[in-house]
């Protein structure tokens, strides 16, 4: 489903950008002391702030408010003491200060008292443009206005209400032959007299004034909006022949005279009807199709994502969680997120998640999502652990396309559908996520660690080169094993190196290991020298292996662990490996 809102601004109702999986909250009765704009990413400082109103006519002290980045004020932002608020006054807080962060693409926003009860909600919709707010109309009045100037801690800006906004929905990827509508939801203080649809067909589309759809004809037409459904203005069938491409774009006329067209991104072009000549921007507009929104119809419609390789170890380390996704899609994934639970009665929590389209590594064909040190919310929005102090995790992961359409993947690959399209959510995904039975689990295990690592810095070339290590960990410990290195420019090479677990000295706890007179080669096997060469640099390193896990430890006793021999998703010994100057160093007198 693609969603198109007219940018600059909107007047929106304090439900109207609601996530489908939130639980909102009745609205509050509200206080003297109001939400009164919010700014996501400021464009000069890159900062989120939020703006305060008093509506009344004497000073309110606010010490002990809660602003936070959800339906509960519970947790977040607390205001500090003494603060106040003058009659019809402002205050505004920044980050640092603020705690919490807007997200540009929509977010909760509330307002609590100091015992935690909720004054003020809004919902925030996706910021429109930079430097632009999501703020009221008149400070501390209905309604809200997206997209507005900002005014920070200052009176807000007047709005035009006349002028038009519009949300579009439809699917851009919609089955042949298929029957498609455009949901247009549009807001004015005019009559909206006219809601058409103009449409092209192929690669080369092109404006034809009869290829229109007349939405004000349409039984469902009013105003603040109309399902349009895309029939062929002669022939009257389904545009949605396979492979063919639709463009098309949208035209509100309003009593005033004005008309307004809304492009692919939701800007708008007026042209004032008015006058004699025609508005030379909707000229322009009109003749350029590749502004115009477009979708394809596919032959026996989309197919669910094909999740091709999910890799993660049911024993991962502490601290290293991570889930290698590999996939596949008929059109473009939006989302590719993680829902966990905690503990031997996980239960689902929307805030308890990973979204792996943030993510660095997010592709259209793969994605690393890390799961490691994240706090674990209950219902109620308290803290109750985290994701690496050992307990078992439960987890499952939700794929979103650009359609609209959701896909759940439980522990056994059965995929369940959830179309996003229908006004409830869909029955199999809420009892898939009400049932964490059916995902998948892993419990993150404590690494070897190393309590001791003692060697000589300068040894003689006919001493000893004796490595005492001490270690404890959860696994039986499978090798002790050394890495070294000869000069000044060392490198990895596989066959430099000492299997502890072969010493008589080696244990569960500890060994010795010697490395006086050990051989070591090029990358091509030929003998360079010997570990005890008199004035030589050896750089080495320790690794320790379980059956599960590898640990490479680091001069400075930081750890590189590669979880991948339990088919986990971590893996940083390559990179450790490549690095000498993270090895330890001795050198022989």
């Amino acid at each position: 489903m693609k969603r198109i809102i007219s940018i600059l601004v909107i007047l929106t109702l304090a439900f109207s950008s609601c996530v489908k999986d939130d639980v909102v909250p009745d609205k509050p009765e509200q206080g003297s002391v109001v939400l009164n704009e919010i700014m996501a990413k400021d464009p000069v400082t890159d900062l989120d702030w939020i703006e305060l109103y008093n509506t009344s006519d004497s000073e309110v002290d606010i010490s002990g408010y809660m602003l936070n980045d959800k339906a509960d004020p519970n947790g977040g932002f607390v205001i500090p003491n003494g603060t106040t608020i003058a009659a019809y006054g402002f205050y505004v807080v920044e980050q640092p200060e603020l705690t919490i962060a807007i997200s540009s693409g929509g977010e909760d926003v509330s307002l609590g008292n100091a015992e935690g009860n909720v004054i003020d909600y809004i919902a925030v919709p996706a910021s429109l443009a930079d430097g632009t707010t999501f703020g009221r109309a008149t400070d501390g009045e209905e309604p809200w206005v997206n997209g507005m100037p900002a005014t920070k801690g200052a009176t807000n800006a007047a709005v035009d209400t006349t002028v038009p906004t519009l949300t579009l929905d439809y699917n851009v990827a919609p089955a042949a032959d298929s029957e498609v509508q455009v949901e247009l939801t549009y807001a004015t203080t005019a009559t909206v007299t006219e809601a058409r649809i103009y449409y092209g067909l192929g690669d080369s589309p092109a404006y034809n004034k009869d290829n229109k759809i007349k939405g004000e004809d349409d039984a469902s037409f009013t105003q603040t909006g109309v399902t349009i459904t895309m029939l062929d203005a002669t022939s009257g069938d389904n545009l949605s022949v396979a492979g063919e491409k639709v463009s098309f774009y949208v035209r509100l006329a309003l009593d005033n005279g004005y008309e307004y067209y809304f492009d692919k991104d939701g800007k708008r072009i007026a042209d004032d009807t008015s006058t004699a000549d025609d508005d030379t921007d909707s000229d322009t507009f009109k003749a350029d199709p590749t502004q115009w929104n477009t979708y394809t119809a596919i032959a026996g419609g989309v197919s669910a994502p094909i999740i091709s390789e999910m890799v993660f170890s049911a024993t991962p380390t502490k601290g290293f969680e991570a889930v290698d996704l590999t996939y596949s899609a008929d059109i473009n994934i939006v989302e590719a997120r993680i829902y966990f639970g905690y503990g031997d009665t996980p239960e689902y929590i929307k805030e308890n998640r990973v979204k792996g389209e943030d993510e660095a590594s997010f592709t259209q064909t793969s994605v690393t999502i890390p799961l490691s040190n994240l706090d674990v919310e209950d219902a109620d929005g308290n803290i109750i652990g985290n994701s690496s102090d050992g307990a078992k995790i439960s987890f499952y992961v939700r794929i979103a396309l650009e359609n609209g359409n959701e896909y759940y993947y439980d522990k056994d690959g059965n995929i369940i559908l959830d179309d996003t399209s229908i006004d409830t959510d869909d029955g199999d995904s809420d009892d898939f996520k009400a049932d964490p039975s059916l995902w998948n689990t892993y419990t993150p295990k404590n690494p070897v660690s190393v309590t001791a690592f003692n060697f000589p810095d300068n040894p003689t070339s006919t001493q000893d080169i004796n490595v005492v290590i001490e270690y404890s960990g959860d696994e039986e410990i499978v090798e002790a094993r050394i890495y070294y290195a000869l000069g000044d420019t060392p490198e990895y090479i596989k066959d430099n190196r000492v299997k502890g677990e072969d010493d008589a000295s080696f244990t569960q706890t500890g060994v010795t290991i010697n490395m006086k007179d050990l051989d070591v080669v090029d990358a091509d096997g030929n003998s360079v020298g010997t570990t005890s060469d008199s004035g030589k640099k050896v750089s080495f390193y320790l690794r320790i292996a379980t059956a599960t896990s590898e640990y490479y430890y680091d001069k400075d006793g930081s750890l590189y662990v590669d979880d991948t021999l339990a088919d986990g998703a971590t893996d940083e010994s390559d990179d450790f490996k490549e690095d000498p100057a993270l090895w330890n160093v001795y050198n022989v007198q």
